[in-house]
């Protein structure tokens, strides 16, 4: 969709994807490969290499010098750059420890100033003859480049605030790759028009509203590119949140989006009957969904594309909701954008605050928050409690943005033998404002303000407890 863009390649980590959310804030476009079996697309002005683990990336370096671009490695990768180019590792430096850095003057480190700063690790280089050193500690290269200031490397990463990592990385965009900063949410968006008005061309589009920022923007992109051409539907699941699905149609008719509502909760329980795992869940929810919108693509008749929200971690992690039936074309215009930058251009196409900022929410919706089968009652009994969680947190002042607030419910009946029905709940809160998830303390008062409601107006349960398992090596969900 975008042009003139910066390649970030891999090994794995977190800092790939802060690499590559930096390049964009600087107003460049940049999209990210596995280094070890690296795609490139044809529109690739430079690639920058990274990684804070050691793991065989030859066959993918190969691939990326081949291009003969410019390229700037970060991390492990560098030393393995430096022996791809003809250099060699001579020995090991030192492991992670503070060390005094130095930066020469010359190619993407001018007017860089050295100091302290941590290492994870670096090893001794021998540099292939008419190579620079850009950066020294202690008598070991940090820094090179390869004389002509078109493939460089760093045995550091770069980290938050890091100065002097910015005015190189700064001095690769701008004077290496020749890149201007013309990457913005509203240069995307003109673009994502254009490409869903090219793809939809006379036909129609269909867009199912989750309640979600993903959908509510993608249909919002859609309406701006084909108008009336475009229909929305609003399936009720009977796994949404209490008042979710009037929020929905309220949030549509703000956003100028006509919807029809189709009511599958009958349907939908019974695809669920049988599902235990949440594999099981999301596979028999996805596909209900798929085949509903199936259902309308057959009923609209002639050319119809499929507009769906699926953002960049969906892609990166594998977590599509599963592929149409037959051969039905989807244009996913948020496929390259991080759930935050999602944000940033829901605000611009006017998507209402509570739907912008709402928390994540599974495709399987609170059946994934129900351990085991589910049935009406259960699903009653977390409903409320999730309720009554999310409301106990707008009272005192606890509803955070990039915080994930809700209720799991666990059933202990078959624990005890006079047949009475025992539900646990457990309350969990994860900060997913960074690019690493973290549990989110709660005030004692305000869980046992929540644990008592939950107690008193759920049914069936009898207990309530706070999940505290840190992610990793736990995950957000309980699966």
């Amino acid at each position: 969709m975008m042009e003139r863009q910066i390649l970030v390649a891999t090994t794995g980590g977190s800092e790939g994807v802060a690499m590559l959310k930096g390049i964009r804030s600087a107003g460049v476009f940049c999209v990210m490969t596995d280094a070890r079996q690296p795609v490139i697309p044809p529109e690739t002005r430079g690639i920058v290499l990274i990684g804070a683990a050691r793991c065989d990336i030859a066959q993918g370096l190969r691939v990326m010098l081949d291009t003969g671009l410019p390229m700037l490695a970060f991390g492990a990768p560098a030393a393995q750059l430096c022996e791809a180019l003809g250099g060699s590792v001579t020995g090991h430096a030192f492991d992670s420890q503070l060390k005094d850095v130095r930066f020469a003057n010359l190619g993407v480190c001018a007017g860089v100033e050295g100091g302290m700063r941590m290492l994870c690790g670096a090893e001794y280089l021998s540099l292939p003859q008419g190579f620079r050193t850009l950066s020294v500690s202690e008598g070991a290269i940090l820094g090179f480049d390869d004389g002509q200031g078109l493939r460089m490397g760093f045995q550091f990463v770069p980290e938050t605030h890091d100065l002097e990592s910015s005015e190189i990385i700064g001095n690769f965009l701008w004077q290496v790759a020749g890149l201007q900063p013309n990457y913005s949410s509203e240069s995307y968006a003109e673009q994502a028009v254009e490409s869903i008005r090219a793809r939809v061309g006379d036909g129609q589009a269909v867009c199912v509203l989750s309640g979600g920022v993903d959908s509510a923007t993608a249909a919002c992109l859609a309406r701006r590119a084909v108008g009336d051409r475009l229909h929305c539907l609003v399936i009720d699941t009977g796994l949404n949140r209490a008042g979710e699905v009037e929020r929905i149609q309220e949030a549509a008719g703000r956003m100028g989006l006509s919807i029809r509502l189709i009511n599958a909760q009958g349907r939908v329980m019974e695809q669920l009957r049988g599902c235990v795992t949440p594999q099981q869940k999301r596979q028999a929810v996805a596909g209900f969904l798929n085949n509903r919108i199936a259902d309308e693509v057959e009923r609209l008749g002639g050319r119809v594309v499929v507009v769906q929200g699926t953002n960049y971690a969906e892609i990166l992690q594998n977590e599509q909701a599963g592929s149409l039936p037959g051969d039905i074309p989807v244009e996913r215009p948020l496929e390259l954008l991080f759930k935050d930058e999602v944000r940033e251009l829901a605000q611009l196409m006017g998507v209402p605050e509570q739907i912008a900022q709402r928390q994540h929410y599974p495709i399987a919706g609170i059946a994934l928050r129900c351990v085991g089968p589910v049935d009406a009652e259960k699903l009653s009994a977390l409903r409320t409690a999730d309720a009554l969680l999310r409301q106990t947190l707008e009272e005192a002042g606890q509803r955070r943005q990039n915080v994930m607030a809700f209720a799991v419910l666990t059933d202990l009946t078959d624990a005890f033998a006079d047949g009475k029905t025992r539900y646990v709940v457990v309350l969990r809160a994860v900060q997913t404002a960074s690019d690493r998830a973290s549990v989110q303390r709660l005030p004692q008062d305000v869980l046992e303000r929540a644990a008592e409601r939950i107690m008193a107006e759920a049914p069936g349960v009898y207990r309530v407890v706070f999940d505290v398992t840190p992610v990793p090596p736990a995950t957000i969900e309980w699966e």
